[in-house]
């Protein structure tokens, strides 16, 4: 059984920085700001989701083993051994899925820097 994959949802911009006291660019332009939802899905057949409040993936301060824990918890008598991290750019009108990229995360490999490989291919 597959372990459960995060999936993240993040529109076409969403991993822009804004430098401290600068006005960002959306704001000037009245553009919508970008945004990133985490979901959480328990299974590869689950249509049922639920916001994602564990460590963030994409944050250069999360490692792979952070990650594990907090999935353990929610699967007490089973071991996972590895978590598939989806990142869906979607269309901002229709929200519908315009692109879509898989990481795998095995925990065998978690010490090799996978996760720091996956935020740099991101």
């Amino acid at each position: 059984m597959p372990s459960p994959p995060p999936c993240l949802a993040a529109n076409h911009h969403s991993l822009r920085l804004v430098q401290p006291n600068t006005t960002p660019k959306h704001a000037r332009y009245g553009e919508r700001p970008p945004f990133i939802e985490s979901l959480f899905y328990p299974s590869y057949e689950s249509e049922c989701s639920f916001s994602w409040t564990g460590p963030d993936p994409l944050s250069p301060d999360t490692c792979a083993d952070d990650m594990f824990l907090y999935v353990s918890a929610f699967f007490l008598f089973e071991r996972v051994d590895w978590i598939e991290i989806r990142l869906s750019k979607l269309n901002i009108a229709n929200k519908e899925v315009v692109e879509e990229y898989p990481f795998f995360l095995p925990r065998v490999e978690s010490m090799l820097g996978n996760l720091p490989r996956a935020r740099g291919q991101i």
